[in-house]
């Protein structure tokens, strides 16, 4: 009797701890609107899946270290993710940037990437800027797959700039 409940209670645990997904969608019928509170909400091993549609951002996407999957539901030529004319920053204005040291088991699938301008760095007489599209720094190496950047722009690495030990998964 005792070995029965202890595996019911341990079942039922093991459902509650079980993935997630957390729908975005912009018109409202997902659990949210936006990508990054999703993503800011997500645990690891949940999926952030977003629905078609564009989405205009004044902040880059960041996974915050993050192990979760997100992914576009209808791939690349139905859901894009673009940088604002006027970022909140206008230094820091890539369109998704890895930066916290995040693995293989943090994914991007699915997206069209555009606009970004990438992230400045250096001196006000020697500027540069990297990573338009997607900026990988401080040692992580997510996987990206299935994504198109194009229109993006940045002295070093207008599409894609790693730095500082990355290597991702392209």
């Amino acid at each position: 009797m005792k070995a029965g409940i202890i595996a019911t209670i341990f079942l039922g645990l093991t459902d509650m701890l079980a993935a997630a997904t957390l729908v975005v969608d912009p018109a409202g019928g997902g659990d949210f609107t936006e990508i990054q509170p999703a993503i800011d909400a997500a645990a690891a091993g949940d999926e952030v899946l977003v629905r078609p549609g564009e989405y205009v951002i004044t902040e880059p996407i960041t996974f915050r270290g993050k192990a979760i999957a997100l992914r576009g539901e209808a791939g690349p030529g139905e859901t894009v993710i673009r940088m604002a004319d006027s970022p909140t920053d206008r230094n820091r204005a890539s369109v998704v940037v890895f930066e916290s040291g995040e693995t293989e088991a943090s994914v991007l699938q699915g997206f069209t990437l555009t606009r970004g301008k990438g992230i400045q760095w250096g001196t006000p007489n020697t500027p540069e800027s990297g990573g338009g599209g997607i900026l990988c720094t401080s040692r992580s190496s997510p996987t990206v797959t299935g994504c198109t950047i194009s229109g993006n722009g940045a002295r070093s690495g207008g599409g894609v700039y790693c730095g500082e030990n990355s290597s991702p998964s392209l």
